[in-house]
């Protein structure tokens, strides 16, 4: 589903809609990124996700529309509304209330700042409170240890190991599913606003 208006404004960044016009191109050049390929992607990883993202406005919006299992959003940062990166929630199976999430913050300058916990924060609380959503899955490689903390500070759990099936530059690693619950959000969320 293209959400055409700001879903959620935060302390510093906003989630909002994705401009097919830019949005797709900037994705695709964040990708390909040797930054973003050392820590996240394998080439295959990366060139499907670049076949994707560089669609027509058109077939992805129809193939959206089509299947209501896929919600794409750009964060943004409030002061000034520049473009920090990307946040999906995708593959949601209706019938068990599950689904995938994907963030990307795009550039150096903008990371460790708090904009991914942030937005993080603003599409869990989409997922769970107004999608009704009851488990997300994260996918991390086992060695992205920034990535892999990340998740585990949201409440994200280490759930499959898929051992061996990433091979990136001759070297095999294993790649982590994480999940996470609605009700172990919940209790995490309440124990922060008491704390």
């Amino acid at each position: 589903m293209i959400i055409e208006r700001t879903l959620s404004i935060g302390k510093s960044i906003l989630l909002g809609e994705i401009d097919y016009d830019l949005s797709p191109q900037i994705e695709t050049d964040w990708i390909d990124s040797t930054t973003y390929q050392q820590s996240n992607a394998n080439k295959t990883l990366q060139s499907i996700s670049s076949e994707i993202v560089t669609q027509s406005p058109e077939v992805i919006e129809t193939s959206v529309e089509e299947a209501k299992h896929n919600f794409y959003f750009t964060i943004r940062f409030n002061e000034d509304n520049r473009l920090l990166g990307f946040v999906r929630l995708n593959r949601i199976d209706w019938t068990r209330r599950s689904g995938n999430i994907w963030l990307l913050i795009g550039n150096d300058v903008d990371r460790n700042r708090g904009f991914g916990t942030e937005a993080l924060n603003l599409i869990l609380k989409f997922a769970f409170s107004y999608l009704n959503l009851y488990h997300l899955n994260a996918w991390v490689r086992e060695n992205n240890m920034i990535a892999f903390h990340f998740l585990e500070k949201a409440g994200f759990r280490e759930e499959v190991r898929h051992q061996q099936t990433l091979n990136i530059t001759g070297k095999s690693s294993d790649y982590l599913q994480m999940g996470l619950q609605k009700q172990d959000w919940f209790q995490l969320t309440k124990l922060i606003e008491i704390g």
